[in-house]
């Protein structure tokens, strides 16, 4: 007969270890079948649990006093039992009677038996069953399978609840870990190593939940996630795989439990280290709404559940409503409360979960695949494949020829007109009509011999419309192009302006909320523009009726908010200026007077379109003009237009023509034949990057900024002379992208799941379905890409980036071979600095060159150092390649050579014998500043080309400019500076600190303005202006980044005391 014991421990059990123990000993086939060893070991009970035992045929042992948890007593009563089986039970434990007659067959088979079991929560009066598949009596787990499982800590595989299991006595040797006294996971797995076990696919025993269970004590959490790791760290090279993800899912238990308790920073902490599914995503998010949420569960999708409740019950929630912030905006707001919008929580909610979902996934992969790389985003990688498929563009674009035909010819009033061929023999001219200089040549033998008069003149009347007040993105790209801000500085000072500046004895916020896709304005604003363009501008640039731009809205326009607008239009430019800082105020002034002259009446012109005819009229030239006849918006806001942005038709329509008369004859006529070359598309500034992203549909202007920011940040673009380039590391990743996620960064696909996401703002569609559907597609390509080898990524690149990478032969193929060695094949390398093009006969032939072939030109044309010429005082002129970029290095007597560095921004190509000269040439005196008499100096620095006199500098925005500047756009750049060394990574200077006197300084940096003071580096908050900072303000910040160190050079402190703990173990 077997002999089964049982172990169990106990402590202030007496509500329910009656109830175990009754269901121990009324076991069906008790003394027939088998007999039982019960050993009870109390833990220093405080109440009648020791009076209970006793009533029962068992052996009870007493710990000398409390071990905090039941590890010391399970180990005590291994050595003691005798049992040919043992089973480890809890005092709330109860044994259905079938438990151990149920087991008795299987117990030769095998050492370990496990069993389903029934979950009581007497909180909830839930009952739940824990049972392996039900249509087969028992499973049998493989040698080593259910070890795996566990050390994975999959919810998959046999049920290994301690209370679930009985095993054979000749594995009790293996003991419970006693210093974390209430965790099992080290002795499961020590169980289960090299051991095949079954499991009774039946429920045999009932454990309860009461709320008060371990899962709920942090002390019991702290435990078991420390010594979770440090069993896991023991199994990580055996079983690396296993381990990773147990690693995982250990910070996610931990997480979870900061999260139902509150605790929403450790819970965030603890979240981004665990697997990241679209259940960590939407944990992270509503983390974000504090403490005073709790989780309630209900059905979602899959298997798993979540949802958001207040704690606060029987109250109403409403959400006040203000478009300024000024007084009587503010008290409307309080007065006229509204409901909370749940679409637009939902919409929020999804938005940030899709973000979450594509950089917690994405990003980690980039990471192994491609080192280096730092992030991928929903949005993001969607605006650098923008400005990447522009520089492909760019770099496959072939110019082609073609001429143009222009003639000027001699009115009767020997006046000048200008005009241009517009048809030839029955056939209109075209941009590629001639294509090159014969054909064109032998049009004008043609036109040579004829006579032409004014065949006709048609003059009519058009007008210009003003422009819709400012959302965020044509405010931005306004920014960019009228004052040379970036999106992230206009923003910047557009939340200060919001926000409130000091006036007339208090804070008034001076424009409306200025993250806005709206185009309209209130009726009130209305009304005061009109009576302020009435009584100081004149009546009669006042329209009969206001002006409604609600049809002019962007792609997936939300309109939640008026269009950017000055909250009092009395507030002039002029009165604000002595208040403001100069960006506030001219930023303000922009607002001001594109507010005021959306109000405004149009602006008239005349266009006057000449024809003319040889006498045969079978060759017409044509001449267009026109005249402004009425200023009207334009008075107030003028349109400033960048390169792509330029109609040649509209540059021609600017001409003011002569006077003439039909059939007036017109003589001397001077043919003009010009050759010229199509040009690439430009590359985008900022400006037209939020316009395209805008136009595409993709992501939302408040983001636009911030988006930019991150491209520039992570070293995947460069703003070079205000146009974005793509880095050799930003091409490689939208590359990756494109090739392994195409759908997910493609602008159609992105466009659409924005159009959703607005949907659900109207209660459309549910924002689960949105995320169920985009979760089910991306999780398995991300499977699918995490197996692949990053060689093989590799080598589906080179494949993909093969016309832009690598140079074509005569056949027009792409041609691999390497220039250095005679067999060698040239591949993509992606090394710790970037991406690279490496020969395969690596390290024999160590040729490498840039990803882009316009850099490796660059690099093959510095590859020698290049003799220029001579300056005026016969030196010697050479342009060498160095570690900073090309420079030039000018003097004959090598102990006497200087280096000029060639700014960034200036093209190779450009650089002749003159423009060395004049690099070499500086310093350069331009002239003396009319206020002191001081020279103002022109030179190259390591920021590049600057101005600078006395204690006053100011850098070049173009570094182009450096070859044409003049002395008065240097008195301009002097006067507008500001006093001290001004670099180009240096904001502000706060002066010295009250404590030591060190300098206090606002600078540029890589992740944005921070704040410096000795080895400080303080980062500042995104809503602050890095221009208005004050000094007390900036100690704070200061203060906080101190004590963030200390406390973190502590955690690391400890952590390190901790490894050389368990190394001397």
């Amino acid at each position: 007969m077997k002999k089964i014991s049982v172990i169990l421990t106990t402590y202030n059990g007496s509500k329910t270890i009656e109830r175990t123990l009754n269901s121990i000993f009324s076991q069906d086939g008790l003394k027939s079948d088998f007999e039982l060893e019960v050993l009870v070991i109390d833990d220093q009970s405080t109440d009648n649990t020791t009076s209970i035992i006793e009533k029962f045929p068992v052996k009870l042992l007493v710990n000398d006093k409390n071990s905090g948890g039941p590890n010391k007593g399970r180990n005590l009563g291994l050595s003691i039992v005798t049992g040919d089986y043992i089973c480890i039970v809890d005092q709330d434990d109860e044994w259905l009677p079938n438990r151990i007659s149920t087991v008795l067959p299987y117990l030769n088979q095998t050492m370990i038996i496990s069993s389903g079991f029934i979950v009581k929560d007497t909180l909830t009066d839930t009952v739940k069953e824990i049972v392996n598949d039900a249509s087969t009596d028992f499973i049998l787990f493989d040698k080593n399978k259910t070890f795996m499982q566990r050390l994975e800590k999959s919810s998959k595989g046999q049920n290994t609840y301690l209370g679930s299991l009985i095993y054979h006595s000749s594995l009790k040797h293996i003991l419970f870990e006693e210093d974390f006294g209430m965790v099992d996971f080290d002795w499961l797995l020590k169980l289960f190593h090299n051991q095949s076990s079954v499991e009774i696919c039946k429920p045999l025993y009932i454990r309860y939940l009461d709320g008060k269970n371990l899962s709920m004590n942090e002390k019991y959490r702290q435990n078991d996630y420390t010594f979770s790791m440090k069993t896991i760290e023991t199994y990580k090279n055996t079983y690396p795989k296993q381990s990773k993800s147990a690693l995982k899912k250990v910070n996610g238990t931990l997480a979870r439990y900061y999260y139902v308790t509150g605790n929403m920073k450790e819970a965030r902490f603890y979240f981004k280290k665990s697997t990241i599914n679209l259940k960590t995503i939407l944990y992270v998010i509503t983390s974000f709404f504090g403490s005073k949420y709790i989780i309630k569960k209900f059905p979602v999708f899959g298997n798993w559940t979540i949802m958001i409740f207040k704690k606060i019950k029987d109250k109403k929630f409403e959400r006040v409503v203000f478009n300024e912030i000024t007084k009587k905006a503010v008290e409307n707001g309080i007065s006229n409360p509204r409901d909370i919008n749940p679409e637009l929580v939902n919409a929020y909610m999804a938005r940030r979960a899709l973000d979450y979902l594509v950089g917690f996934n994405i990003s980690p992969i980039l990471w192994t695949k491609l080192p280096g790389s730092k992030s991928a985003g929903r949005v993001q990688s969607v605006a650098l494949r923008i400005i990447v498929d522009r520089e492909h563009d760019i770099e496959l674009f072939r110019p082609q020829e073609y001429w143009t035909f222009a003639c000027t010819f001699l009115t009767q009033q020997k006046k000048e007109l200008n005009a241009r061929l517009y048809s030839f023999k029955g056939n209109k001219i075209e941009k590629f009509s001639f294509k090159n200089e014969q054909e064109i040549n032998n049009v004008l033998e043609q036109i040579k011999k004829e006579i032409f008069n004014i065949a006709s003149i048609d003059k009519k009347p058009y007008r210009r419309s003003p422009y819709a007040p400012f959302t965020t993105s044509t405010m931005q790209q306004e920014a960019s192009k009228k004052l040379g801000f970036s999106a992230s500085r206009t923003m910047q000072i557009a939340q200060r302006l919001y926000q409130g500046i000091d006036f007339e004895g208090d804070t008034v916020g001076l424009i409306t909320y200025m993250r806005t896709d709206g185009t309209n304005i209130s009726q009130d604003a209305i009304k005061e523009c009109r009576n302020y363009i009435d009584k100081e501008i004149g009546k009669k640039y006042l329209p009969s009726e206001a002006r409604n731009y609600s049809g002019k809205k962007a792609k997936n326009a939300q309109e939640a908010h008026e269009a950017i607008r000055p909250t009092d239009i009395l507030r002039t430019p002029e009165k604000m200026r002595s208040i403001l800082d100069k960006d506030q105020a001219r930023l303000y002034e922009l607002i001001w007077n594109r507010t005021l002259s959306s109000q405004m009446e149009n602006a008239e012109y005349e266009r006057c379109t000449l024809e003319i005819l040889n006498e045969s009229k079978s060759i017409t030239f044509r001449a267009t003009g026109s005249v402004q006849v009425f200023d009207g918006f334009l008075k107030l806001y003028q349109d400033v237009k960048e390169e792509d942005e330029v109609d040649k038709d509209e540059e021609n329509d600017q001409k003011i023509l002569p006077e003439v008369k039909i059939n007036e004859k017109l003589e001397s006529p001077k043919f003009n034949t010009e050759q010229h070359f199509t040009e690439p598309p430009p590359r985008f500034s900022e400006a037209s990057l939020v316009k395209k992203l805008e136009e595409l549909g993709i992501g939302r202007p408040s983001t636009y900024a911030s988006i930019i920011s991150v491209l520039s940040a992570r070293n995947y673009v460069e703003l070079i002379t205000k146009r974005f380039i793509p880095t050799d590391r930003g091409k490689l990743i939208t590359a990756f992208l494109d090739k392994l996620f195409t759908k997910y960064v493609d602008y159609n696909f992105t466009a659409t799941l924005e159009d959703s996401l607005d949907e659900i703002t109207t209660g459309k569609i549910e924002y689960l379905k949105v995320l169920e559907n985009f979760w089910k597609e991306f999780y398995k390509n991300i499977n699918e890409v995490k197996e692949l080898r990053t060689r093989a990524v590799l080598d589906l690149l080179n494949e993909s980036l093969g016309d832009i990478i690598f140079d074509k032969d005569e056949s027009g193929n792409i041609s691999k071979k390497c220039k250095n060695c005679s067999n060698g094949e040239l591949s993509l390398k992606n090394g710790r600095f970037g991406a690279f093009i490496g020969c395969s006969n690596y390290p024999e032939c160590k040729f490498t060159r840039p990803l882009s072939r316009a850099k490796a030109a660059e690099q093959d044309f510095l590859a020698e150092p290049k003799v220029f010429g001579e300056t005026d005082n016969k030196e010697k002129i050479v342009l060498k390649k160095g570690r900073f970029g090309p420079y030039l290095q000018i003097g004959n007597d090598e102990k006497n050579l200087r280096n000029v560095s060639i700014p960034k921004g200036i093209s190779l190509d450009s650089i002749d014998l003159d423009k060395c000269k004049f690099l070499a040439s500086l310093p350069k005196v331009l002239g003396q500043y009319p206020e002191n008499s001081q020279d103002i100096i022109l030179n190259v620095g390591r920021f590049g080309p600057y101005v600078k006199c006395e204690n006053k500098s100011a850098s070049l925005e173009n570094p182009e400019d450096i070859f044409s500047l003049g002395l008065n756009r240097a008195i301009t750049l002097i006067a507008e500076a500001k006093p001290g060394r001004r670099t180009s990574n240096e904001i502000k200077n706060l002066g010295d600190h009250p404590e030591d006197k060190k300098p206090v300084k606002i600078m540029k940096g890589q992740y944005g303005p921070y704040i410096k003071y000795k080895t400080i580096n303080a980062t500042i908050p995104d809503d602050k202006d890095p221009e208005n900072i004050s000094m007390e303000e900036a100690l704070v910040l200061i203060a906080a980044r101190i004590a963030y160190d200390e406390s973190k050079s502590g955690k690391k402190t400890r952590k390190k005391g901790k490894k050389s703990k368990t190394d001397d173990e």
